[in-house]
């Protein structure tokens, strides 16, 4: 649901004492030489971490008051309560409490939902120009989770000079997370860490890694024998999506970790404006996570309206979340908060002034509101502006508050910005307060003692040190404290404002602050690396000059940010790494400069970004003296653009034969006779494989790296040689691979080639046997390569193909689950979402299971499909999707054709041969259980075995092939076997007999089925009586609830027509009706009629 509130409310909440906000005072310093200086662990800003201290998390919002404690207060200072810049939100504050309760209400006590109604996410985007208290409104939440004993609340934002800084408000909010629970780690809860740790282990082991490189603070809840065990690798090094997802499943997996143990867990991102498109992502895949479906998340964007056009990417999130809700489970909610009205500002001002007499205060309001166009945060300081000019006063003699309105409208102007207001309130301040708070300006919205202490120190501390000045800002309501030394500015526009405080120019004020931080932490052991991304992006903010170690440093960034999946802000650090080049380093610094083209490469590519990718590359390639290794990266990148961002599959073959050849790998010996030489290799290739022991294929690793990217690019190759109709260069590229690794040892694609070799052993050779043994090496081989996305790639197919053929169809259902679960943990996206519609709709469905479960199963796979990019999935489910909805829909007619509300041909017209034929296969199906056989058989006809060209190998094969003949069957005893329909249905059959042959245990009723037919063709009634029989009992043994009906149904037709025994054809056709009843197949029942059944009308 979709909630949107403009406000343009009149609050008559009573409001209560706070503290003041200043004072009419000039500021002065009082210096205690003997304060202790202290660190935290770690903050929201740059901060430097002391081992030795803990994290303090802020107990609540505005902790500290804005001017002292309210001992202080005294009827002639400014008064703030507690809620003062919420007046006229009291709508929007109870629509955000409404979300809370919403997801807090246990959904096993509604009635109606029966216990088993998932919980549903929230996100709710608070909207409004700076100051309209988004942050304050998001914060009365605080007081409800703290009333739940394991709620957390944490509130983090992104930073405007932190752009670049990938996932900085998101790395910073869950450090936080853990740092509370270690901290609920007490008493009752002594093992809260502990379970989240062992949860965390258990379900991701060492891909836990992939967090902590972002979120060291995750290395206190893991057992600390598994910290430093490195992942296991992907397919190859630029399939980008693949690490892009290992990250968001990794953070998925840990958000549903933290929602077991901790309830409500709810995140507050401030200034989503100025997040980077990584940070959007990720908040979008765990709001989007079907498998987190009793959660008691809440996230709470928070965004400056006039600002999102800005940032595309945001808009962007927010449209695709919106679209989401109903499949991914999330209440999506949008308040907007509009400036506050003339009545609305009154209000402020008397709760300031600490008065009750709306009429006196309404001319002061009015100019106020006019000056402020109605804005809560500037209203206060305009309000603090005039006490601290002096046009606003308190008569001690009087005992009230002094103002003229027209002198005030006179001396001020309007503004639709604050910072010009707090550019004042900060020039009062002493001259080195002035420069400290420029300082922490430059360290970002949270900062800490002892970062500010090397800046201090650096750049020539004066009088005295920076706890009294920190003193100074935090009386003066500039800054707050969060913990132990460690604060954050009251508001950001006060950043902005300092930021602009002096005479030196931002830019070079942050390089300075960038070198000086730099120079210390470099000197520490790993001291860079926790603020790398910082200390980086203050040097580019001014750097104008080249210098290597600037190349460096930018290199490194870009590395952690490619580690990180965040590949725009990697691009970024990339292109201003290659602009601190001189001329020279094409031949001083020859490495340093092909490392920083080629991950300039690499996350242009990954960003979309093509044209820099050609510029990139042609950089490195056309020089001479770099080797063929050296452009490797160059080279993939061209070829994973050519077949991946251009579709340009043909181009990308012949750009891999090129690269071969360079590597000295001849895979084409003549254009004119290619294909003989692929069906002599494939023979000679699967006979020295079969012949190979098991022994032989472990027993040796490769080892020569030229070959490794040999095996690399005719992995890639295989693949675009599919997509681009080159079938006998294609097994070229098989066979070569497989030929590798037998004469020079396993390679992490070995297996991967093994199983494209059983294939050709199915389809060039028929030979089961050595099918079989390829597919069991290759899973052997995959695990044995450390690689999760190869093992899923591996499982996936050789059960999908090899296995299928050989075992009971159930047992792929395990091997598929776990191919999803690998291919998620991996990154293998296309692997998972083939095995999650193998493993949820297609076996279960071939197999005849009940159709109700794979109904309800399939928004949420869908979903997934789309969310992962996934067309072919996506495409192919919302057939099956359709045709299920078909057979189980009792209301509609003409269902016997795949149309609806999910799918239609016209609105999803196939793009490919896979989707054609895969159309085929799920109309055939229609038309054979709503009983036209006419049109089945002439689909038949017309199609032949264009699904195994298309597909071979796969277990649907069989259906395909089986349906084909009931149809082809039907129609030639509808014709008296003189027809068109006879011959080919023959050929079906020994077909079928032909894999019985080669012990498939999944066609035997097939088998018995279409001997039936065959036999009722031929006049052979009792022969085709018994077989029937015999085919309906081992379809039902096998639980095949679809065929024991429609065998039933055909059964009743031949006992009615050909046997003239309608009473055996009623019972036949009644248990038609059960099993159908019992599949689910009540359209099938609604649309052909039990009467109709009964009725003898000719199939």
């Amino acid at each position: 649901m979709t909630s949107k509130v403009a406000i343009k409310y009149h609050d008559h909440d009573t409001l209560t004492s706070k503290s003041s906000l200043g004072s009419s005072q000039d500021y002065t310093l009082s210096i205690d030489g003997s304060q202790e200086l202290r660190s935290v662990k770690r903050g929201r800003g740059l901060s430097i971490p002391d081992d030795n201290d803990a994290f303090d998390l802020p107990s609540s919002h505005r902790s500290r008051s804005r001017s002292g404690s309210t001992d202080e207060l005294t009827i002639n200072k400014l008064k703030y309560d507690e809620d003062i810049d919420l007046v006229g939100r009291n709508e929007q504050k109870k629509i955000l409490h409404d979300c809370f309760e919403r997801m807090m209400d246990d959904p096993s006590s509604s009635p109606s939902s029966g216990g088993h109604r998932s919980r549903r996410k929230e996100l709710v985007l608070i909207r409004g120009h700076s100051g309209s208290g988004k942050s304050s409104l998001a914060a009365t939440l605080k007081k409800p989770i703290s009333a739940h004993a394991k709620g957390v609340y944490v509130q983090e934002k992104f930073d405007l000079y932190f752009i670049e800084y990938p996932f900085f408000a998101i790395s910073k909010a869950f450090a936080n997370v853990c740092s509370h629970v270690m901290t609920m780690s007490t008493g009752a809860n002594e093992d809260l860490a502990d379970s989240i740790g062992q949860a965390l282990h258990d379900e991701l082991g060492a891909d836990v890694e992939s967090l902590s490189r972002l979120v060291p603070e995750i290395d206190e809840l893991i057992p600390e024998q598994d910290a430093s065990v490195s992942s296991r690798g992907t397919t190859e090094q630029y399939d980008f999506a693949a690490g892009q997802e290992r990250f968001k499943f990794a953070f998925r997996v840990l958000t549903r970790v933290l929602c077991k143990f901790l309830s409500p867990l709810v995140f507050v991102i401030d200034d989503l404006q100025w997040a980077d498109a990584a940070s959007l992502e990720l908040i979008a895949a765990l709001l989007s996570d079907v498998q987190n479906n009793k959660p008691s998340l809440m996230i709470i964007g928070c965004y400056r309206s006039d600002e999102v056009e800005k940032n595309s990417h945001l808009a962007d999130m927010i449209a695709a979340i919106t679209k989401k809700q109903e499949p991914c489970k999330i209440n999506v909610t949008e308040l907007d908060l509009q400036p506050i009205d003339v009545d609305d500002v009154n209000k402020i001002i008397l709760a300031l002034l600490g008065m009750d007499d709306a009429e006196r205060t309404r001319d002061l309001a009015e100019v106020c509101f006019h000056r402020t166009l109605g804005n809560p945060n500037f209203v206060i300081e305009f309000v603090a502006m005039l006490e601290m000019e002096g046009l606003l006063s308190f008569n001690l003699g009087l005992t009230k508050w002094m103002w003229e309105a027209k002198k005030i409208e006179n001396e001020t102007m309007s503004t639709a910005n604050v910072v010009e207001l707090l550019i004042a309130r900060l020039q009062k301040l002493p001259d080195e307060t002035q420069v400290l708070i420029q300082y922490a300006a430059c360290l970002g919205s949270t900062f800490d003692l002892k970062t500010l202490e090397i800046l201090w120190k650096d750049h020539g501390a004066r009088t005295c040190g920076c706890k009294d000045h920190l003193k100074l800002l935090q009386d003066g309501n500039f800054i707050e404290s969060v913990g132990s030394d460690s604060f954050r500015w009251i508001h950001d526009s006060l950043q902005e404002a300092a930021l602009v405080l002096g005479k030196q120019d931002k830019e070079s004020l942050q390089f300075s602050i960038g070198v000086t931080l730099y120079n210390a932490l470099s000197a520490k052991d790993g001291g860079l690396e926790d603020h790398l991304f910082a200390v980086t992006n203050l040097i580019n903010h001014g750097v104008n000059q080249e210098k290597v170690e600037f190349a460096m440093l930018n290199l490194r960034a870009a590395k952690k940010a490619r580690s990180l999946s965040a590949f725009k802000s990697g691009s970024s650090y990339a292109a201003k790494g290659i602009q601190c080049l001189s001329d020279d380093c094409w031949t001083n610094h020859r490495p340093l400069v092909l490392a920083l083209y080629s991950i300039g490469a690499e996350m242009e590519l990954a960003s979309g970004n093509l044209e820099a990718v050609d510029e990139y590359s042609n950089e490195i390639i056309n020089r001479d003296y770099f080797d063929i290794l050296d452009k490797m990266p160059l080279y993939k990148c061209r070829m994973y653009k050519l077949a991946t961002m251009d579709l340009r599959h043909q181009d990308a073959v012949d750009c891999g034969l090129r690269i071969l050849e360079e590597l000295g790998c001849q895979l084409v010996k003549s254009r004119t006779f290619v294909g003989v030489q692929a069906v002599i290799s494939a023979k000679r290739t699967i006979t020295k494989a079969r012949n190979t022991s098991m022994e032989a294929y472990l027993s040796k690793s490769m080892d020569d790296t030229k070959l490794k990217e040999v095996m690399l690019v005719l992995y890639r190759m295989t693949v675009s040689c599919y997509f681009s109709g080159n079938p006998m260069i294609m097994i070229l590229c098989i066979t070569r691979s497989v030929q590798l690794t037998l004469d020079h040892g396993s390679s992490m694609m070995s297996g991967a080639a093994l199983v494209n070799l059983a294939y050709l052993a199915l389809g060039i050779s028929k030979d089961f046997k050595a099918a079989g043994y390829l597919a069991e090496v290759a899973m052997i081989l995959a695990k044995k390569g450390r690689s999760q996305y190869v093992e899923a790639l591996t499982i996936s197919n050789v059960h999908a193909t090899t296995i299928a053929w050989t075992t009971p169809l159930q047992s792929l259902l395990n091997p598929m689950a776990n191919a999803y679960t690998l291919g998620m943990k991996s990154g293998n996206s296309e692997t998972a979402m083939w095995s999650l519609f193998f493993h949820q709709f297609e076996i279960p469905y071939v197999m005849g299971k009940p159709l109700g479960p794979m109904l309800e199963a399939f928004p949420n796979a869908l979903s997934q499909c789309e969310e992962k990019k996934q067309k072919d999935q996506a495409y192919i489910m919302r057939m099956f999707w359709q045709m299920m909805l078909n057979l189980a829909d009792d209301n509609s007619q003409g269902k016997e054709v795949l149309e609806g509300e999910i799918y239609s041909r016209e609105e999803f017209p196939p793009q490919s041969p896979l989707h054609e034929t895969h159309f085929v296969l799920v109309q055939m199906n229609l038309y054979i259980f709503f009983g036209n056989f006419e049109e089945a058989a002439k689909l038949a006809l017309k199609v032949g075995g264009s699904f195994e060209a298309t597909n071979p190998g796969i277990f649907p094969n069989m259906m395909e092939t089986f349906h084909r003949g009931v149809a082809l069957f039907a129609m030639a005893r509808k014709t008296g076997g003189k027809g068109k329909y006879r011959s080919p249905a023959i050929r079906i059959r020994k077909q079928v007999d032909a894999w019985l042959k080669a012990d498939n245990p999944n066609v035997l009723y097939f088998h018995h089925y279409l001997c039936a037919e065959q036999a009722a063709l031929d006049r052979r009634y009792d022969e085709a009586e018994r077989l029937y029989v015999e085919a309906i009992k081992i379809a039902a043994r096998s639980g095949a609830l679809h065929h024991a009906g429609l065998f039933n149904e055909r059964f009743a037709s031949f006992l009615r027509e050909e046997k003239k025994m309608p009473e055996e054809a009623e019972y036949r056709t009644k248990e038609a009706e059960k099993y159908y009843q019992n599949w689910g197949a009540m359209g099938k029942l609604g649309v052909s009629g039990i009467e109709k059944l009964f009725s003898g009308s000719p199939q």
